[in-house]
């Protein structure tokens, strides 16, 4: 029992010194990919040419985001330091009050996790090719990057890979949108690709 006793104390330990902003995050995105995976049976039909059907490649997506958010929570509980650095000096955070949280960090967590949401909502009307590179420039701009070789390189190489493999590879049929302007953009970009 002593053993047992001990593990339990350790592991209510570390879960203590987890922060409750920790905690919302990855239990926002497990449960977004929970419920995205459970929706995910209100569009499965077969395709003729596809044996996995409608929802193969969203179900991949959503697996790889609650691997991730899973990976994250153990990554953070594992990597957690027990002190601080102030002036330079390192504290033991038993001997420093918690941080408290601006505003502005809120605000900056609610646009982190609000994002893909406003993207996937955009998604259908503006298109892929449209909605993606502005997406991914934001996204990155919101969770801190600022350097624009950054900021323009890592969308622009995510967008062109995507855009290759599912368009000119694969042959899948990314959104184009349908709203005036966005098809007539997102069409032409297909045509690009696959000429």
């Amino acid at each position: 029992m002593g053993c047992a006793g001990d593990l339990l104390s350790v592991v209510d330990h570390t879960l203590r010194k987890f922060l409750a902003g920790h905690w919302f995050e990855s239990s926002f995105w497990i449960m977004l990919a929970v419920a995205a995976y459970v929706y995910s049976y209100e569009f499965d039909r077969g395709v003729e040419m596809y044996k996995f059907g409608a929802a193969g490649w969203p179900r991949v997506i959503i697996i790889l985001t609650f691997v991730a958010a899973v990976g994250q929570l153990i990554h953070q509980l594992l990597t957690r330091d027990e002190s601080v650095v102030i002036s330079g000096v390192k504290v033991h955070t038993t001997t420093v009050a918690p941080p408290v949280l601006a505003a502005s960090s809120y605000v900056r967590l609610g646009m982190i996790l609000g994002l893909p949401i406003v993207y996937s909502a955009f998604l259908e009307h503006t298109g892929f090719y449209f909605t993606t590179p502005i997406f991914l420039v934001v996204y990155l701009f919101v969770t801190g990057e600022r350097r624009p070789v950054w900021l323009i390189g890592v969308p622009a190489l995510i967008f062109v890979l995507v855009s290759v493999i599912f368009t000119r590879l694969l042959y899948i049929g990314l959104p184009i949108g349908y709203w005036p302007g966005f098809y007539d953009v997102g069409n032409w970009f297909v045509v690009l690709l696959r000429s």
